[in-house]
């Protein structure tokens, strides 16, 4: 396995795990996220592979569930590639404020990652969250906070299995339904 930034030659895997049903998009509120997501690409694949550095936070401002105007924060996405099969397994990101470790409400954490039900339990994850990790030292990230569901045992394991100290219990802004959540810590020195 491998983290890769995408190329055109890489998207028709990701569109295959779409088509599933399944997206890494935040759906808060939304339907059919995954066939959003898929004319999005369909529309502007370059487009869509171009912010996959967005280190000058040149994404544009988007509306929240709650009609809330949220903007960019530099940003680095990847997916996780298992090149024996050669096909997408999950993707990545890493958010940031230029100067401080806080983020904005809207973002629940430094690193988000998702991988699909069919991919799980194979060791991606903590293979693709170890690599993040190592991405956020580049940044000059001292730590990152990571944000999981309560029932989310496997994200769990996977944080833990990285060094993630738990911080504590949260409740999720209200754009994510107020739900109670743990906060960690993952060092990255």
């Amino acid at each position: 396995m491998k983290i890769i930034k995408p190329t055109h030659v890489h998207v028709l895997s990701y569109l295959q795990a779409l088509r599933r049903g399944w997206s890494d998009a935040p759906s808060e509120g939304e339907p059919d996220v995954a066939g959003k997501r898929i004319a999005d690409i369909e529309q502007d694949p370059d487009g869509f592979l171009e912010l996959f550095d967005d280190l000058g936070a040149k994404a544009l401002p988007y509306l929240l569930s709650d009609q809330t105007v949220a903007y960019a924060v530099p940003s680095i996405r990847r997916w996780i590639w298992d090149n024996r099969t050669d096909q997408y397994c999950g993707s990545l990101s890493l958010r940031w404020k230029p100067g401080t470790t806080e983020l904005p409400d809207h973002i629940m954490g430094h690193i988000g990652y998702t991988v699909p039900p069919w991919m799980q339990c194979k060791g991606f994850a903590s293979f693709g969250l170890r690599a993040m990790i190592g991405i956020a030292k580049t940044q000059s990230l001292p730590f990152v906070y990571l944000i999981t569901d309560l029932d989310n045992y496997a994200s769990q394991r996977v944080i833990l299995k990285n060094d993630g100290q738990l911080i504590g219990p949260i409740i999720k802004p209200e754009i994510y339904g107020s739900r109670p959540a743990l906060k960690f810590k993952i060092e990255c020195a």
